[in-house]
């Protein structure tokens, strides 16, 4: 978490530099008139405001902790710790008291969290029927469409060329998945002793790339477009350094560990593109993995947002994962 409110920081930093750009410190500055919206009695447009740009920077500060579902569960399970709530092990006996908060995790890729009624009694009948006790939800699924490292990594490409082995994971849409320098992110199982651990695993540096050929050796691709993914998609790792084999050994090495301590592993291709906040007028906001980090981060601040009285209130974000609870829209 110190790294995120590092990055919380660089980010805030220039929220005030683009607020002042645009005369929003105070008010909306009017170029016309050389006066700001706040001295107008009837303004035609809601401008962005700073707690708009601070929002849009805090979900930025998110997505970029999470560069895969794996992360994305440890981020949110540290905000709850941070936040005061108990964690459970899902193979424990819970004591579950009125008030209570916990969570628990499942698979290290979802993390599960609820609030009990502070007064559970005033929803039971006098007949000791359950009366108006009941259960508000709101879940999000914790991963986005990326390509999956397969279980036998490397492909031979033409000539000395070395490929990643990668299977489609979701939903994306491939073509903006070519020429961008992209990273590997998730998590490795690796053997300690007599133990087994899940390590978590984001390259700091780009390490592939999935090529398109020059105009002049495919002309007729702006009339259609459309990749074999078994053939076309695969990235490219290098040009001739490294050979079959190598990739386990470089993922060892990220880990510290021996490469024959590896037992399995779930990583991902990660467009690491800075985010941005853009527009004359800073309306919108561009970064991978909106889909879906957008909405497990307003399914967290909402649910953290929220007080438990007199019912249970739970968060999921998992791997695959219900409306907000109404009073918290």
């Amino acid at each position: 978490m110190a790294q995120l409110g590092e990055r919380r920081g660089i980010k805030h930093g220039m929220k005030s530099a683009a607020l002042a750009r645009r005369g929003m410190l105070e008010g909306t500055i009017n170029p016309a008139k050389g006066e700001s919206m706040t001295d107008q009695e009837t303004p035609e447009r809601v401008h962005v405001t700073a707690d708009d740009i601070e929002a849009a920077n805090d979900l930025i500060d998110f997505i970029e902790a999470c560069p895969s579902m794996f992360h994305t569960a440890a981020t949110i399970m540290a905000e709850l710790d941070e936040a005061g709530f108990t964690y459970l092990p899902e193979n424990a006996a819970w004591d579950i008291e009125p008030g209570g908060r916990y969570y628990t995790q499942r698979n290290t890729s979802s993390a599960i969290a609820f609030k009990v009624g502070e007064d559970l009694a005033a929803t039971w009948g006098e007949d000791g029927v359950a009366g108006d006790y009941h259960f508000q939800l709101t879940a999000s699924h914790s991963d986005s469409p990326t390509f999956k490292v397969k279980a036998v990594p490397e492909l031979d490409g033409a000539g000395e060329t070395l490929r990643l082995n990668t299977e489609a994971y979701g939903g994306m849409i491939d073509y903006t998945w070519f020429d961008r320098p992209l990273a590997l992110a998730g998590r490795v199982l690796v053997r300690e002793g007599d133990r087994i651990e899940s390590r978590l695993l984001a390259t700091e540096r780009e390490v592939a790339i999935i090529p398109s050929l020059a105009i002049h050796m495919n002309r007729g691709v702006n009339e259609g477009f459309a990749p074999n993914r078994a053939v076309d998609l695969c990235p490219l790792i290098s040009a001739g350094e490294l050979k079959q084999g190598d990739f386990d050994a470089l993922i060892a090495e990220e880990l510290d560990v021996e490469p024959e301590q590896i037992l399995g592993r779930d990583l991902f291709l990660v467009n690491r593109q800075d985010a941005r906040i853009w527009g004359w007028a800073d309306e919108f906001i561009s970064t991978p993995k909106l889909d879906d980090l957008a909405c497990a981060y307003t399914s967290l601040q909402a649910f953290l947002g929220c007080a438990a009285l007199t019912d249970r209130w739970a968060l999921t974000t998992s791997r695959t994962i219900a409306p907000l609870p109404p009073r918290c829209l």
